[in-house]
């Protein structure tokens, strides 16, 4: 009697950690309807500050939880060439970001918008930035940005074309 009362307490001891483990998630779905500029979504980023930057077919925005601002409001001529490709934020806390017309630098802290343009008439489809300070894009080849001294530098691959960017823990870019 003592070893299945002890089995049947054990049971449901059991069956109630298990319960308490479960998790429930809860997804929103936020569109046009709410103020996203588009539905079509290329890219996403979380800043540093918290916010989201979401890259969608109708240019740039940032989503604060509560609310969308889209570049074109935070910066006058903010939406410089409509779809956006890839974002990324650097050691600075600039955010970086492609359209067709180019790469933009837009600056939180002076909330000025910079164009680099476009390289060789080429879009730029990977950005990346590495934690000495240098941002890395794939633009008609792999191009690194030194953001301190502002100088350009172009890598060449003979016969391949690079298409991915990463950047690992110990700050060695990787491309594919």
């Amino acid at each position: 009697m003592k070893r299945s009362l002890f089995l049947i307490l054990t049971l449901i001891t059991l069956s109630v950690s298990t319960l308490k483990a479960e998790r429930y998630y809860s997804f929103d779905h936020i569109t046009t309807a709410d103020g996203l500029p588009s539905n079509t979504i290329y890219c996403t980023l979380q800043d540093r500050s918290g916010f989201m930057w979401i890259g969608t077919l109708d240019g740039l925005t940032r989503y604060d939880g509560n609310g969308f601002r889209n570049m074109r409001d935070i910066v006058k001529n903010g939406d410089i060439g409509g779809n956006v490709f890839t974002i990324c934020e650097d050691s600075e806390g600039q955010i970086w970001y492609s359209t067709p017309s180019g790469v933009s630098i837009y600056n939180p802290a002076a909330g000025s918008l910079q164009n680099l343009g476009r390289h060789d008439d080429s879009s730029c489809f990977s950005i990346v930035a590495d934690p000495k300070g240098r941002v890395w894009l794939i633009s008609g080849g792999l191009i690194r940005y030194d953001c301190t001294t502002l100088e350009m530098k172009q890598y060449e691959f003979e016969g391949v074309w690079p298409t991915s960017l990463a950047v690992d823990s110990y700050g060695t870019v990787w491309v594919s």
